[in-house]
């Protein structure tokens, strides 16, 4: 018969088994008090194991019902958490997104024109104008590509500029982009030489 360890009368039973082991003829004590010790032994083993089953079992039912335990032992909750108010900090007052002009922009081009406005282009006019001013007495007179530029030049030649980063064609030379076997674009807008000396007409005081 096996006795849990929280029994009040353990300690009473066990000390009724002794006074019962030695009460026993001499006869039988071969092998037989080990016996007994020995089923002493697993009786009590198997209390213990029976006892921390069920403090397995006695901590599964503690779990409340609204949590659900996974296989590693983490518990999840089968509710959604409490709601709580937003702290101020966290509250976005403004709506991100363009402003001013930029919100009634619906092309590229609109959108290309609030960084190079037409006073902008103006400035580039003028300031290019100038130099072409003073570079044209390093030329034969009448040489058709030193004459003053304009708003639709100018235009045109920031173009050619995007062209050549679109089509990856700025590591070539002049020689390379306006070459008949490059694209026809360059061609068209302007020849090399107008090009080269556009480019090489900028304002040097006006640079930083």
């Amino acid at each position: 018969m096996a006795v849990r360890p929280d029994d009040p009368k353990f300690e009473e039973t066990l000390l009724r088994w002794n006074e019962e082991l030695d009460n026993e003829p001499d006869s039988d004590n071969d092998g037989t008090d080990y016996d007994d010790h020995v089923s002493i032994q697993s009786d009590r083993e198997s209390t213990y194991s029976t006892d921390d089953s069920e403090v397995e079992s006695e901590t599964e039912q503690q779990l409340p019902g609204k949590v659900i335990k996974g296989k590693n032992g983490h518990i999840w909750s089968t509710e959604l958490p409490c709601r709580t108010r937003t702290p101020k900090r966290n509250i976005v007052s403004c709506i991100p997104g363009p402003k001013g002009a930029a919100k009634n922009i619906s092309t590229e081009l609109e959108a290309w024109k609030l960084f190079f406005s037409a006073n902008v282009i103006d400035i580039i006019v003028v300031h290019t104008n100038m130099e072409i001013e003073r570079q044209r007495g390093k030329y034969v007179a009448n040489c058709g590509f030193v004459n003053e530029t304009d708003v639709e030049e100018i235009l045109a030649l920031i173009g050619l500029l995007y062209m050549t980063g679109c089509r990856k064609d700025n590591h070539l030379t002049t020689a390379e982009m306006w070459s008949k076997h490059g694209p026809e674009v360059y061609r068209c807008v302007m020849s090399e030489t107008r090009f080269r000396f556009l480019i090489s007409s900028s304002d040097l005081t006006t640079k930083p």
